[in-house]
Parts: C-alpha cells; structure tokens; sequence
C-alpha cells in the first residue's frame, strides 16, 4: 500500500515539475544523447568514466599543454591544435566564453567542456608547501557505504538445493579512497551482489565480501610517471590489444578515435576485465615506458581430463557475471589462474607525431577448449596468447591520421587507420577503415567496431558535421560492415551498416534540443530454415528520438524524452515507443529528481533504453519491453559539508504479464521495484 501511494505521488509531481549535481550532468549528457552510447555502456565502462572525468576536471585551458587538452575525449586534435594556436596568436583566455572567438569551436563543445575546466590568469607563482602538506591539504578522502534491495523476491530465494540463491537479497558496497590529482589514490572497495553471502574461508580467498578490490597510485615522482599496485586497468593506443572502454556517447566526428591514457586504477565493482599486481609508467625525455604484471583467478567451469578421448583437463568457457549466490555458482569461483604481462614504448616525436610498440603476453594454467560447433570454429584455444602491436598518430594543420596494426599467436592479424579532417572551422570530416581477421585474438581488445573483441569484422566508417551557426550542430555518420565468419545470428557472411543523422540546436547554456535517427540494416539467418542452406533475410530497424532540456533560474531543471523504433523483418512490421519526462531542484539542503516513462513495444527487438540518474558511481541503464510504465525518485540531503545522504526508489509496471524476469531472477507477479540508500563522506 505504501509502494501504491508513493507510485501515484510520484506520477502527480512528475506532471507538475531533474537532482542538479554536475558530475550527474555531465554524466547524463555523454550517455543520454542516442541509443548506441547506452545499449554497449557498462557500469565498468561508468566507473572508467567517472574516473576520468575526475582527471580532466580543473584542467587549465590556459596552462594545459597539448597532451592534457587531448586527454578531453570531445575534443579533435585539430580543435586543441586551434586553441593551442589561439592563446600564442591572441593571449590568455579571459574567460571560458572566449571559445567562441576559437575556430572549429561551437556552443554544444564548449557547453560539455564548461563543468570541467578553468581558465585562470597567467602569472608566477610558487607553492611554498612540500609535498607532505600539499597531500594533507588539497588531498581528499571519501567513504561510502550503500545497501540496495528489490523488495519483491525472484525464484533463486524460493529454491533449495544446488539452484537456491546462498544468501540475503541484500546488496551492500563500502568503498574508502583517498585521492589527490596528479600525485597520490589509494582505495578499498568491498562488494556483496544480492543472493550471496558473507563468508570467511583464507583457504578459498573469501574475506568476508564475496568481491574485495584495493590500488594505490603514486604518480608524478621524478622520472616515475605512474606506479600503482593492486588492481588497474590499461588503455593503450587505438585499444586494439589492450584497453579498458571509454564510451561517452556515440559522437560524430570522434568516436572512431580512441585517447591513449596509459595505466588507470580499477575503481569500479565489474569482477572481470582488469589487471590484479604491479604496473608502471616511466618518462625518459619524450619517450615513455609502460610495464604491468598480473596474476589472478578467473571464474570458470573446469572440465576434468578425459582419458578416453585424450583430452586434458580443460575450460570450455570463462565466466564473467562475477556473481556467486548459488553452489553451481560458488564452485566455479576462481578456478582458473590467469597470468598477464606487457610493455608497451611510446615515443612523442613532436607536438604532431608520436608512435608506440608494445607486446602482451598472457598464459592460464589450464587451455581453453570452448564447445565444439561452428560458431566456435575460430574461438581462441589452448594456454598461450600474445599481440604485437604498432600504433601511429599524427596531426598537421587541420588533418589527424591515426592506425593501429596487430598480430596475435594464432597467426590473424587486425589493423585499423583513421582519418580526421577539417575543410573550414565549421565542417568536419572523419573516416576510418578496419580488418580485423577472424583468427585475430586480442588481449583485451575494445577498438572501434559493431562487436565485442574485434575479431571477425572489416568496415569502413564515414562521419560528416557541419556548425551552421554556434548554436546548431548537425551530423551524420554510415558504418558499413562485413562479418565474413560465422555469428550467433548467421551461419554464413553477412553486410551490415549503421545510419545516424543528428541534429542539435543549444540556445544557451542552460538549455538544448537534441534530435536523431538512427537505421540499423543487417542480414539474419530465416527462421525455421535449415542452417545448411544459408538462407538470409535483411532485418532493418528505425530509431528516431527527440530530447529537451530546459534549466530555469531558481535551479529547476525540466527534462523530456520521447524515442520511437520500428523493425522491418520478412515483410512484417512491429514497433516500440517511450516517452518519459523528468524534474530535477535544488534547494541547496536537499537535491530531488523525479523522473515518469511510459512504454508500449510489440516485441523484444523494439526494447528501448534509458538513461537513469542513480547513486554516484553507480550506473543505471534498464531497458524495457511489453507494456507498463517507470518511474523513479532520487533524493540527496546535505546533512553536512562533508556528510550527504542519498536515497532512491524506483518501479516498473507491466500491464502485460504477470511474471518478469527470467531464470532464477523472475519474479511472480507484474512490478519490479527497488530501494536503494547511500551515506558518503566527504573530507
């Protein structure tokens, strides 16, 4: 009866009147803009983002050098090159405003840069401080403690034996980090997922948490740039053998581009995907050398040897889910040893030019044998692999060229070369190619492309923006494709491509109106057809959306949303809509945002995503079919400077159906609602 009172008072505010916070934002403004920049985010891929809008936040416009204006993944070379050319030509920026007077700069760049740089006059200055009182000074420290619920219990709590979930529905996360910018990080996180359990076992590395993560950064120490131990990341070059996402939206012009930026601690909850031991950075002149070393488990499901037909003990498949609430589950905790070790040399030849080799090689105690089907024909198999690799990159005038080129030990190589071009300061050009081969097997590879692991894909992408005026922006972008092996849809070589016209208008800097229309073209295999004969039909499907964001003066914020889809597949059409609006104000005390969405889609390919606004550092992304309707209400109380207090709770309904869910996680009735609460501590 509460929940029912709550979901109307929400609906009747809703109608009425988004918590403004800039980290929130921001964030929100990167993920929200199309379908594509949420459907492949991840709340690793959030965490790295947080992260990294930590590192380019109070960057100094004025006193910022190339390779820190480059760091800002909106930014083109040719636009940091202009600003560069700017401030020699005309001065220090008086004010961040002064980019208008920039070539190449438009309103919509400057309007996601503003929350996040400075511009400071220049003048002597020197800090009397050592670096003792520096680090008790400008460092910070932050605690948090979150607890989340679903109220309604799925089957995994309502089963015994193996398939029973172990522990309480409860999620719980404390998390302490101690950080100052450019010279010292070190955290602690402690995870426990809903339907695990607490358990202290040294022998089996439980602690108490089923998920414990630690790191500590020393950056800046005479010719050691970065040193950090525990777990971390890494994003080198075009991330064709080794990188840890960056997805802020699907933009234009940059997209294809990645941003080299070395080593990076691992502050997220994701249990897969990061390095666990020593890496480091070092400056020598302008060349710098990067090493890591890791050495941990993996979950997996380990096969015993088989003397009849001569096969070892064996790992059909690594597991990624990171979550143990069943024995199934539990058994198949860190049950494969994994090693990792690389180098990677990068030589800044100039301001335009800089170029990078590097080698990675990775060994598990046990070879990896996945299924034996077709699909799986050009699967990675056995106990080693290793990528060597070549990047390039060079910017002159108003041209930036970038590639990046691989082999790995199966023999399969990939390669990658952009192109990003500027024909005047109001249009813009980006092409890319890429070939990555079937056999070709990189580390952890995340470079540009339509799938996960670049490997069995060549295409060739092609963007165009043009500024009319400082307040439109206009762009459009084909990403066609070939998979020349085998897909879980398909049992033969199929094209593809990806169509984006985008349009948005920024009348000031508190408001602006986004439009977009996607089509998804590709080949699937007909159903109910033999896989034998290769018979395929082109599915093809239609996303249009337009977003408004309006910002008042008394720090009210009104947000509205409404996108469409259609998917034509052999001659039959259906379709799905979502409409949602949101109210956000901020009382200084207290921060709200109350947020309403309706749905109606006639099947699961017409699902439609949206972004939430959640906890910080947690990321919402839920995506919803059939008939209901959503809403959520996120609620922050500044109990202190230092101390905040955060609470949400947020619901779906579905008028269709009468189980949601699947497997162990369905529930038996129509909603799904969850609580969650968060205390953060601030010094």
């Amino acid at each position: 009866m509460v929940i029912n009172l709550l979901n109307k008072t929400v609906v009747l505010l809703c109608l009425a009147i988004p918590v403004q916070s800039q980290d929130l934002d921001l964030v929100e403004e990167l993920l929200g803009q199309v379908p594509d920049g949420l459907e492949r985010s991840t709340d690793e891929s959030h965490s790295v983002n947080q992260y990294l809008l930590e590192e380019i936040k109070a960057i100094d416009l004025n006193r910022a050098s190339f390779a820190q204006l480059s760091t800002i993944p909106w930014l083109t070379p040719i636009q940091v090159q202009s600003l560069i050319k700017y401030i020699e030509q005309n001065g220090s920026l008086v004010s961040i405003y002064e980019l208008q007077a920039v070539p190449g700069w438009d309103l919509g760049t400057i309007r996601l840069i503003e929350p996040m740089v400075q511009v400071s006059e220049i003048g002597a200055y020197h800090d009397p401080r050592n670096r003792l009182e520096m680090i008790q000074q400008d460092g910070g420290v932050e605690l948090i403690f979150r607890v989340k619920r679903r109220l309604e219990l799925s089957r995994g709590y309502n089963r015994i034996g193996a398939q029973a979930f172990l522990g309480s529905p409860i999620y719980m996360l404390s998390r302490i980090r101690y950080r100052k910018k450019g010279d010292l990080s070190f955290g602690i996180t402690a995870e426990k997922d809903s339907g695990e359990r607490f358990l202290w076992n040294p022998s089996t590395r439980n602690y108490g948490p089923d998920h414990l993560s630690m790191h500590l950064l020393i950056e800046n120490r005479g010719f050691i740039k970065r040193l950090i131990l525990g777990d971390f990341q890494a994003s080198w070059d075009q991330g064709l053998v080794v990188n840890s996402g960056l997805n802020l939206g699907n933009q234009v012009i940059t997209s294809p581009r990645k941003v080299h930026r070395g080593l990076l601690p691992h502050t997220g909850t994701r249990e897969y995907g990061f390095y666990r031991g020593i890496g480091m950075e070092v400056r020598l002149g302008n060349t710098t050398i990067s090493t890591l070393y890791s050495r941990r488990s993996l979950d997996a499901r380990l096969l015993s040897e088989d003397s009849v037909s001569g096969l070892p003990k064996r790992v059909p498949s690594i597991i990624k889910s990171g979550l143990h609430r069943t024995l199934s589950e539990v058994n198949s905790r860190n049950q494969l040893p994994e090693q990792t070790l690389g180098i990677h040399l990068r030589q800044d030849h100039s301001r335009h030019l800089n170029y990078s080799l590097s080698a990675v090689y990775r060994y598990w105690k046990w070879p990896l044998v996945p299924k034996s089907n077709r699909y799986n024909t050009f699967q990675f198999k056995g106990k080693h692999n290793y990528n060597l690799s070549g990047s390039v990159e060079y910017v002159w005038e108003n041209i930036n060229i970038f590639g990046q080129f691989a082999i790995s030990a199966s023999g399969g190589w990939g390669g990658l070369i952009g192109l990003i071009t500027s024909f005047s300061p109001d249009v813009s050009m980006t092409l890319h190619l890429r070939n990555y081969q079937r056999n070709f097997h990189g580390i952890s590879g995340n470079a540009f492309g339509i799938r996960n692991g670049n490997r069995n894909e060549q295409g060739i992408y092609w963007g165009f923006q043009v500024v009319p005026s400082s307040r439109w922006v206009v762009g459009v972008s084909a990403n066609f494709y070939n998979l020349p092996g085998l897909t879980r849809n398909t049992d033969t070589k199929t094209f593809g491509i990806n169509q984006l016209i985008r349009c948005q208008y920024v009348p000031n800097k508190k408001s602006h109106i986004n439009l977009f229309w996607r089509i998804r073209s590709r080949q699937i295999n007909e159903q109910n057809q033999a896989k034998s004969t290769h018979s395929l039909i082109d599915e093809i499907k239609h996303t249009l959306g337009i977003s408004a964001k309006w910002q008042g003066e008394e720090n009210i914020i009104l947000q509205s949303r409404v996108q469409y889809s259609q998917v034509l597949l052999n001659s039959i059409t259906t379709q799905g809509i979502l409409a949602s609006n949101q109210v956000s104000f901020d009382l200084d005390f207290i921060k709200m945002t109350l947020s309403m969405a309706i749905f109606n889609t006639d099947d699961f390919e017409n699902r439609q995503f949206k972004y939430e606004r959640d906890l910080p550092y947690s990321l919402s992304i839920p995506f919803f079919d059939g008939l209901g309707t959503r809403w959520y209400c996120l609620t922050r109380l500044r109990i202190s400077n230092q101390v905040d207090f955060w609470l949400r709770i947020a619901q779906t309904y579905y008028r269709d159906r009468d189980q949601v869910g699947s497997g162990l996680d369905t529930i038996e009735g129509s909603k799904r609602t969850d609580i969650s609460l968060q205390l953060r501590y601030k010094l």
